[in-house]
């Protein structure tokens, strides 16, 4: 209980966007696992968060972010916030764009079209295989080339676990720290 209030003071309470209605939105600081089997995650933060505020809370997350990602999460208050946000998702009408660095000089725009699959005997990394992959878009614009490195933005058609990483790697431009 001890890291979970700590990851509520730290994460929770500052970081919450709007608080209040069928929709929350929370400002997702990379490092803390959002769902696992581990006490120290963001759902049991959150649902701790309701408690103290006596709140009934049952933890909805409509969006993904993986762990080394900063960004807005949604929660759903409730079933039918819910049913209609992943409606939503379903048919692409929420859209993602982040923010990423990137080795090299990525060129100006593009997009990136690479079937991404896990890598034999990895449950957490993928790779693009183009024989077994699921389809995944990228799109991207560079923003900034510094220093070696490009700030790009970058829009999402699919979600694929670790999609950007995934990508960037695939034409030559790898995030930093990633291999």
């Amino acid at each position: 209980e001890e890291k979970i209030s700590l990851i509520l003071k730290l994460i929770i309470a500052p970081h919450l966007q709007k608080d209040g209605g069928d929709i929350k939105f929370i400002n997702f600081i990379n490092g803390i696992v959002t769902v696992e089997r581990d006490k120290e995650t963001l759902a049991n933060a959150v649902s701790y968060y309701f408690q103290q505020k006596g709140e009934a809370f049952t933890y909805r997350c409509i969006n993904r972010l993986d762990r080394d990602t900063t960004g807005l999460l949604i929660l759903a208050k409730h079933m039918h916030s819910a049913s209609i946000l992943s409606n939503m998702v379903q048919k692409r009408e929420i859209h993602r764009e982040y923010l990423a660095v990137a080795c090299g000089n990525v060129p100006l725009e593009g997009s990136i079209v690479a079937p991404i699959a896990r890598v034999d005997g990895s449950t957490i990394e993928r790779c693009v295989d183009e024989e077994h992959g699921e389809y995944a878009c990228t799109h991207y614009k560079t923003l900034l080339h510094k220093n070696g490195y490009s700030l790009v933005s970058l829009k999402l058609e699919t979600g694929r676990t670790h999609q950007i990483r995934v990508h960037m790697k695939h034409i030559g431009h790898p995030l930093p720290g990633d291999f």
